[in-house]
């Protein structure tokens, strides 16, 4: 190789040794002394090769130390255990119990989990947590060796399912693992009913639903069908009494101081009987719709039964 080659060829791997500098880091360049020069054509050309690569590993260890500190890392996937599987239902709400750490959501499902009814279902609560949200995932899963042919009934059933927080909720906003928010209605707010009055039973479990309690009662006033009148209690905050409308009209004549200052208003139509009162920061609904065609609603002054039992938190 003659001098004029080798230097023709030193040109060009300095003009990329010029360009990879721009990508490293000055204290990194310094280090390599372009100017000095070897005795020799072909001792100059080995120097600069050996600089060249040099430079090169060392862009390449800038270039994926800036590809790491820039990647935020994404959350770990909710994955489901091989006999659980997602399902698609629609939440309304969730609710926290009363020391902030169990979240459960409530919702209509199929029976009981059993190994040997191949038409049961289990269900979980699968989350992610964060600073700022929780993020849940429904699963369900089929006893094992299901046959390949079913013919379950229909069921609905109130089912939940629960998961447990590392730390309480607090202010946290619930999620779907979508991203669609989730109100959250808190059990420490929950109305109870200690003995219930003669007639009366619940029909359910208390559910949740838009940052609300749900309770269903049915009273019982005779042996027939028409004679079990199903009713419902609602509870939430106080803008639900303008979000509701009532039923046909107000109903002057009947008491309104059931509770003690709790003004409890009386509305009714052909068909259905509603008490609407607010306390302890809360509202109330408590709601009868006749059992029967033919049959009339509950009379009023059993609904005040109901009204009077409740035990309700302070606010």
């Amino acid at each position: 190789m003659t001098d004029v080659d080798a230097r023709a060829i030193e040109a060009q791997i300095r003009a990329w040794a010029d360009e990879l500098a721009d990508q490293v880091p000055t204290h990194v360049a310094s280090e390599l002394v372009l100017g000095s020069e070897p005795a020799s054509a072909r001792g100059r050309l080995w120097w600069l090769v050996a600089a060249v690569a040099l430079l090169v590993v060392a862009a390449g260890a800038v270039v994926a130390t800036r590809d790491r500190d820039e990647v935020v890392p994404a959350e770990p996937a909710m994955l489901a255990d091989e006999a659980w599987e997602p399902f698609e239902l629609t939440i309304d709400g969730a609710r926290i119990s009363d020391d902030g750490r169990r979240l459960t959501f409530d919702f209509v499902g199929g029976p009981e989990y059993d190994p040997a009814d191949p038409c049961s279902v289990g269900y979980r609560a699968v989350i992610q947590q964060s600073a700022t949200e929780v993020r849940y995932r429904l699963e369900q899963r089929a006893p094992p060796n299901q046959p390949s042919t079913l013919d379950c009934t229909s069921e609905g059933l109130f089912r939940s399912a629960s998961a447990q927080l590392d730390a309480p909720l607090g202010d946290r906003v619930v999620r779907s693992e979508d991203g669609r928010r989730v109100a959250v209605a808190d059990e420490v707010a929950l109305a109870d009913v200690g003995a219930l009055p003669d007639g009366w039973g619940r029909s359910g479990p208390a559910t949740s639903f838009g940052g609300r309690w749900e309770h269903s009662f049915m009273l019982v006033s005779g042996a027939g069908p028409c004679d079990s009148t199903p009713v419902s209690l609602t509870q939430g905050p106080p803008a639900m009494l303008d979000e509701r409308a009532p039923p046909g009209t107000h109903d002057v004549t009947a008491k309104n101081s059931v509770r003690d200052g709790a003004n409890i208003e009386v509305w009714r139509d052909p068909s259905t009987i509603e008490l609407r009162w607010t306390e302890n920061s809360q509202a109330f609904i408590i709601t009868a719709q006749q059992p029967c065609e033919d049959a009339s609603a509950a009379p009023v002054e059993r609904l005040f039964e109901l009204a009077r039992a409740l035990r309700i938190p302070p606010g």
